[in-house]
Order: C-alpha cells, then sequence, then structure tokens
C-alpha cells in the first residue's frame, strides 16, 4: 500500500518547525522516527497533507542528567536509550520497558518523542511515563511549557499537544537508592 499525496519538508530549527505545524492552510503532522505513523500513513487511516520531519532539528536527541532527572529528547532512539548507562543506573524501569520495545530494528528507528506523542496505550513508553511521573517539554508558536505524562495523555491516540506544539524532550526523576521496580 501507498500513502495519499502529500508534501513534506524537512526543517533544520525548532522555530521553522513549528512555524510549517501552524499553517492554516495545510494539516501537518510531525514525523519523528515513523515507525507508527508511516504504517497509518500506507494504510491511509492518516491522510494528512503536510508531513514536518525533525531528524534535521539538532539538539533534539540527547540524553542527559539534568539535577534530578533524567532528560531525553524527544528525537533519541529507543536503541540510544537502550545503550545509554545514564539510563540504566537513573532509571532502569525505563530501560527495562525499552527492551520489551518491538526488535531491533525497530528500537533503531522508533524515537521516544515519537511514542510519546502517538500515544498508543498499548505502548510501553507511556505507560511507564505515567508511572514513572514523566514530564512532557512541548514547544508551540507561543511558548514552551510542561505537561505531567497524567495531563499529556488524554485518551487513546491522543494528546494535549495543541495544534502547532512539538514535543521535544521528556523528562522523568532518577530513582533514589532504596527504591525498587519490576516490568512486566
Amino acid at each position: 500500500m501507498k500513502p495519499a499525496p502529500l508534501d513534506y519538508e524537512a526543517p533544520t530549527s525548532l522555530a521553522d518547525a513549528v512555524s510549517l505545524l501552524c499553517d492554516p492552510d495545510r494539516e501537518a503532522v510531525v514525523l519523528a522516527g515513523g515507525q507508527s505513523l508511516v504504517p497509518m500513513l500506507n494504510l491511509r487511516l492518516a491522510r494528512p497533507e503536510l508531513l514536518v520531519d525533525l531528524r534535521g532539528i539538532e539538539g533534539l536527541d540527547h540524553i542527559r542528567l539534568d539535577g534530578d532527572r533524567l532528560a531525553i529528547g524527544a528525537m533519541a532512539t529507543k536503541r540510544a536509550v537502550e545503550r545509554s548507562p545514564l539510563v540504566r543506573e537513573n532509571q532502569p524501569l525505563l530501560h527495562a520497558a525499552t527492551l520489551c520495545v518491538g526488535h531491533p530494528q525497530i528500537r533503531n528507528r522508533g524515537t521516544v518523542g515519537g511514542s510519546m506523542a502517538h500515544a498508543d496505550p498499548a505502548a510501553e513508553y507511556p505507560a511507564a511515563a505515567v508511572a514513572l511521573g514523566a514530564r512532557m517539554r512541548v514547544a508551540g508558536p507561543d511558548d514552551e511549557r510542561d505537561i505531567a505524562a497524567e495531563d499529556f495523555f488524554q485518551g487513546y491516540l491522543t494528546t494535549a499537544l495543541k495544534p502547532g506544539e512539538v514535543l521535544t524532550e521528556v523528562s522523568f526523576p532518577t530513582m533514589a537508592g532504596g527504591k525498587g521496580w519490576a516490568f512486566c
């Protein structure tokens, strides 16, 4: 199957991406890793007029400690999360959840932000984000804002993202000593 005809843009800045997403004349969607979106396009379950590819925007693929939080850029791949010592040491439940995502090819291409923004309730990352008290950093035409994971996920494939907004980072509290966890 093939997607319906659409336009494609690959901005090199977040401001340009937001601007493209705010165009009132075209329905636009963000392309991150594409592991959820591309099958939907091919089955014509999604028919946007424009794909806004975030791969050319530098600085959205970080994994770093930010005080007592583990900050992961929206374009960080699941493979990067899987291999990150920072994730393993500071948020082992997220690491375990990552190992359950698809297979290596999916983890090589799929992104943290793409998974979160897709909001599939059967996926590992949204459930882990809510359980761990994650926060979503979102950039839009007006400003940046943080949204608690429990407020970000609003229903089946539905998030609190407003038109023109882009998920840029997900942060998790680091796991304090003496805490336990399990992932099934």
